[in-house]
């Protein structure tokens, strides 16, 4: 079973200042590649192809990148 993933009211301003959707973030924790992070955090990074327009710039490729407290539950 998965565990659930919240988010909390940082994360989503977060998300939206970066233009990363939600789904984005949930698929890049759950299948991306785990990487080191700062301060006994785990890092997860995913590429995502979608070429859309992101502060008026047109993005073919978008990365990105998430770190969680290692052994508690994400709250993003």
């Amino acid at each position: 079973m998965e565990k659930p993933i919240r988010f909390s009211q940082h994360a989503r301003e977060q998300m939206a200042e970066r233009g990363a959707e939600q789904n984005e973030v949930v698929e890049t924790i759950r299948t991306g590649e785990q990487v080191p992070a700062k301060r006994g955090r785990l890092g997860y990074r995913k590429n995502f192809q979608d070429n859309r327009i992101w502060g008026g710039v047109r993005m073919p490729l978008s990365r990105c990148w998430q770190s969680l407290w290692k052994n508690r539950m994400p709250l993003l």
